[in-house]
């Protein structure tokens, strides 16, 4: 695993990744490598128009790519095979966000956020159109799914995450106060991207417009504040985030890692700590 990753998420915005063991003292090659898209060097013919996600699957080496031009489509590559061609799973799709992938005996079974039609789309392997979930999600951008089928939804605009039950097909809020705004634990401000820990069911957020990263425990009332500021401010210290876009939770070493958007940049905070380091990008780069 090397920059080149997480530099992709700081155009993209989001990261997902399964079954990678990194150590929380990792050094990082600062110079990430172009594998998909365009770059000065020419070094990828693999043409990306405004890549909006991707998601890792390690245990296979393949990197999904959701691009959300205007003939929108998820594509996958495989990262073990050099010079390997993308392979289509998805065209057709009007402005797709943020994905996930579950991988099914049948192929992969990939949640598409469409923020502009504020709705999630489910693609079943072979299929040829997406099927709703759920309502109306407003501004839906972050999404994950746990291995009940539970589907999580940051909604932008109405300043919470949600969660959808296939059981019931119901929705319910679980993070934030729905419509409502605020600084304060149990508010949360434009939230994006969003990650759930498979083991506890803590929820990840990344509170954007609070320029903070929230915790929030399973049930939980409040969330609680583990990277970035206390008042909602943004900065550009070590201690501070500005408008930050996505993340990714280390399970087995609990890193926490985040894409800083308009400080160009991707922060690793290791357990516990209040500063954080620079592994890939930098303010104004």
């Amino acid at each position: 695993m090397n920059a080149l990753v997480f530099s992709i998420v700081i155009f993209t915005f989001v990261l997902y990744v399964t079954s990678i063991h990194i150590s929380p003292c990792a050094k990082w090659n600062r110079k990430g490598v172009t594998i998909a898209g365009t770059d000065p060097h020419g070094q990828s013919k693999i043409v990306v128009l405004s890549p909006q996600g991707i998601f890792i699957d390690k245990q296979r080496d393949l990197l999904y790519i959701s691009d959300g031009d205007f003939e929108g489509r998820i594509r996958v590559l495989s990262l073990n095979k050099s010079g390997s061609e993308p392979k289509l799973l998805i065209e057709d799709i009007i402005n797709p966000g943020r994905f996930y992938v579950v991988d099914d005996i049948q192929g992969p079974i990939i949640y598409i956020t469409l923020p502009y039609l504020n709705y999630v789309q489910k693609w079943l392997p072979g299929s040829t159109h997406g099927i709703q979930i759920g309502g109306y999600f407003s501004f839906c951008e972050g999404v994950t799914v746990d291995s009940a089928g539970y589907v999580y939804v940051s909604e932008s605009v109405q300043e919470c995450v949600s969660r959808w039950s296939p059981q019931t097909n119901q929705t319910e809020t679980i993070a934030g106060r729905r419509s409502i705004q605020g600084v304060d634990s149990s508010h949360l401000f434009l939230p994006a991207g969003i990650y759930r820990s498979n083991s506890t069911g803590d929820m990840y957020i990344a509170d954007e417009e609070n320029n903070r990263i929230q915790k929030w425990a399973k049930n939980a009332s409040k969330g609680v504040t583990v990277a970035g500021s206390k008042d909602g401010f943004p900065g550009w210290d070590n201690s501070s985030l500005d408008h930050p876009k996505a993340i990714w939770f280390d399970e087995q070493t609990e890193v926490l890692y985040v894409a800083d958007g308009h400080n160009y940049r991707i922060q690793r905070y290791r357990p516990g700590a209040l500063q954080a380091d620079t592994i890939a990008g930098g303010v104004g780069t």
